[in-house]
């Protein structure tokens, strides 16, 4: 980086000045904007248009040969570690996330410490425990067991006097069970969301709506003629234990897959707002093609030995497995990145998410594999960015203050190097963080690869009011109403 830049960003990392960055490429869901003065101050927008002029005494920062995007959000994270490394979601530019289960008190004082700026970190939604049913596989968060409806209300009531952002469930919840998730949800105005029960349809979690479905976990079977009976053989080969079988049924999904179906239920998420958070970094992982990628990948150096001695090597995962097996799990996910590709294509909502907590799924570094993962799907680069930008400001109904680069929307932003729209992988060629309208230059993001925060401000996130002709409008949820 050059000295004077360097020295420049320094400087106006020490509070949220007034700061302009000058003959930028601003790049959102609306496209790109190239040589744009992009004016911040008071941690909001104040202004990102070409003819703006650079009010006297703002720091300046040269943005010709750079690009700027909103900040990231990593939309499905575990925040379940002792030490989560919230400080490597910032050095990746991933200034959001969304918690689907952890233990809430020690989440709650993370994100505390987070926004009273005490540790850097992402602005943060979170469940706190999960509801599953009572042979709950869930091991690394604390779970409500819900096996009766009346455990299931009072497992969301409980979740809600812990001021939880909304509900997260898990596959082994009965249908009634579920149903009371729902209904008690609705009554207290409180979203809910995660996998797809295994007693239940993707039709019935729309009916019910459920806020977003992870995983795309029943999506295929959903998109078959024969659902039903595909349903009642898949239970039965776990019941039975019979690993042939579900292979054999997970084929059978795949072959009578009809588009038809598929456009018709995509387009019914899309009317009554039901999400889709794919996850395809989990499908790859599970497909076991990048084991030795996993074991040797370079940013494993960040992740604390203490974490890292608890995680198995991958390339173990594919001792004893057939190459007839091997090839069933290439399958399943080949077949779930051309589920990705319609999904965008039906105007459904898309969330990008990685299950980030899971081994060597590092914090920040796998929101952008994820985006890489949804362009090789077939995404348009554009797209996937907006699943990671404006999708989340539209699922938490933030959008009057996040997911796009305009006056006042709060200055969470990302400085790049390149364009991420000729190349995704640019996402990570990041030359500065704007976190809540402080710059975090490149000198400040190596140190916080590195876990230490010399030379980086102390950012702390609380509101700071929008000018007062910026649009505003009140949130319905009062879940998602929150600062984060």
């Amino acid at each position: 980086m050059h000295s004077a830049f360097a020295l420049l960003l320094f400087t106006a990392s020490l509070s949220a000045q007034r700061i302009a960055i000058r003959n930028v490429t601003a790049i959102d869901a609306d496209g790109a904007r190239p040589n744009v003065n992009v004016i911040v101050s008071g941690g909001r927008v104040m202004v990102a248009s070409a003819k703006a002029a650079i009010p006297a005494g703002a720091a300046v920062i040269d943005g010709r040969g750079k690009y700027l995007i909103p900040g990231l959000w990593d939309m499905h994270v575990h925040l379940w570690e002792t030490n989560p490394m919230s400080h490597l979601y910032v050095a990746n530019g991933v200034l959001g996330v969304r918690d689907m289960g952890s233990d809430y008190a020690r989440t709650s004082k993370l994100r505390s410490d987070i926004l009273t700026g005490q540790i850097p970190g992402p602005r943060i939604y979170t469940s706190g425990p999960v509801i599953d049913g009572p042979r709950s596989g869930m091991k690394q968060a604390p779970v409500l067991t819900a096996d009766t409806p009346e455990e299931a209300r009072q497992a969301v009531d409980s979740i809600d006097k812990a001021s939880g952002d909304f509900v997260k469930i898990l596959s082994g919840l009965s249908f009634d069970a579920y149903q009371a998730v729902a209904q008690r949800s609705r009554v207290i105005r409180m979203p809910f969301a995660g996998h797809l029960p295994d007693s239940v349809t993707m039709l019935e979690a729309i009916d019910a709506r459920q806020k977003s479905i992870e995983h795309m976990f029943g999506l295929a079977v959903a998109c078959s003629p024969l659902e039903p009976s595909l349903r009642s053989q898949r239970a039965d080969a776990i019941a039975k234990k019979d690993r042939a079988a579900l292979v054999a049924i997970r084929q059978r999904t795949y072959d009578t897959f009809s588009p038809g179906a598929a456009n018709q239920l995509f387009h019914r998420m899309a009317r009554f707002g039901v999400w889709q958070t794919p996850t395809l970094t989990l499908w790859r992982r599970m497909s076991l093609i990048d084991t030795d990628r996993l074991a040797t990948a370079s940013e494993l150096r960040f992740v604390p030995q203490s974490i890292r001695a608890s995680w198995a090597d991958p390339r173990k995962d594919l001792e004893g497995v057939t190459p007839e097996r091997l090839a069933s799990f290439r399958k399943d996910y080949e077949f779930h990145r051309a589920l990705v590709k319609l999904l965008f294509g039906s105007g459904a909502g898309v969330l990008a998410g990685t299950d980030t907590g899971d081994p060597y799924v590092v914090p920040g570094f796998a929101l952008h594999d994820e985006l890489e993962a949804l362009v090789e799907a077939g995404v348009s680069p554009l797209d996937a960015l907006t699943s990671a930008t404006l999708g989340p400001a539209r699922f938490f109904e933030t959008e009057s203050s996040f997911g796009k680069i305009a006056r006042g929307k709060v200055a969470d932003l990302v400085l790049l190097n390149a364009n991420p729209l000729t190349d995704i992988r640019n996402t990570r060629r990041i030359s500065a963080v704007i976190l809540n309208g402080s710059v975090l230059d490149r000198r400040c993001l190596d140190q916080l690869l590195e876990g230490k925060n010399t030379g980086c401000p102390s950012v702390s996130l609380t509101p700071k009011p929008a000018p007062s002709s910026a649009p505003r409008r009140a949130s319905s949820r009062r879940r998602v109403s929150r600062t984060r």
